[in-house]
């Protein structure tokens, strides 16, 4: 497993070293790519491959991730890594500059130190071992007790988060939340997983929340509820199983505006 943080130098070429410890598990040559919240991500093949299997047919990972990648190979003695030109652009790394090279588990970020430094400081102290990590995927399970609503970013992006079973407040509630997160941002995530009846806090938003602004909401929630968003609302376009594949239907160039 990946893990630590090193801090290096952009050398004049364009060139960027890889810890020891990290190119050892990378292996020789790696894939790097575009990642999530303006870094670069380096793979292992044998990772890509497995991401390649599991996620081919996604355009979203055909456009952003796929479009990106390139085959590194770092030097045997030195550790540095030449990163392309299109690459250095999109992550902010230029020669001179420092850059924070980070284990994530089954991967490694490669950041801007400034953007790096921003980004920690953005990461709630209740962050989950499984949403740090490349997966991104926790248990669809809604839980029990009292409704619930908490706001945090991940990687920049906002996150409102429910849980608990709805109470005749809550679709206002969430509503109320929404609104406040929208006066900053473009795009919300809204994570539904862990409310019970999630049809009823829906059908309640629906008159809540304005009807323009539901081509914003990026929905994270089980499967089962596609068919009733399909059906009631007409916007299960936006409805994610995972707040891993919403992140990537939000890194999609086709859903900038």
């Amino acid at each position: 497993m990946f893990s630590g943080t090193f801090v290096y130098t952009v050398d004049p070429k364009g060139r960027v070293t890889m810890p020891q410890k990290f190119r050892q598990l990378l292996g020789n040559p790696f894939v790097l790519t575009k990642g999530l919240g303006g870094c670069l991500l380096a793979l292992s093949s044998e990772q890509w491959d497995k991401v390649m299997e599991r996620f081919k047919a996604s355009v979203a990972f055909q456009r952003f991730y796929l479009s990106s990648a390139h085959e590194a190979r770092a030097h045997s003695r030195t550790g540095r890594f030449l990163v392309p030109a299109p690459l250095r652009h999109s992550a902010n790394v230029r020669p001179g500059s420092d850059v924070a090279v980070v284990g994530i588990g089954d991967g490694v970020e490669i950041w801007d130190k400034g953007r790096w430094d921003r980004v920690c400081n953005e990461l709630p102290a209740g962050l989950s071992r499984a949403e740090s990590t490349f997966e991104l995927s926790v248990a669809n399970q809604s839980a029990p007790g009292p409704f619930e609503v908490r706001t945090r970013t991940l990687r920049g992006l906002p996150i409102v988060a429910c849980g608990g079973t709805p109470d005749a407040d809550a679709a206002a509630q969430v509503s109320r939340v929404l609104e406040e997160t929208a006066n900053s941002h473009g795009e919300i995530i809204l994570d539904m997983r862990q409310v019970s009846r999630l049809e009823t806090i829906l059908v309640g938003m629906r008159f809540a929340w304005p009807e323009d602004r539901w081509a914003h909401l990026i929905i994270v929630a089980p499967e089962s509820s596609y068919a009733f968003c399909n059906q009631y609302l007409g916007f299960a376009r936006n409805v994610f199983p995972s707040l891993e594949a919403a992140l990537w239907h939000l890194e999609d160039p086709a859903t900038q505006h």
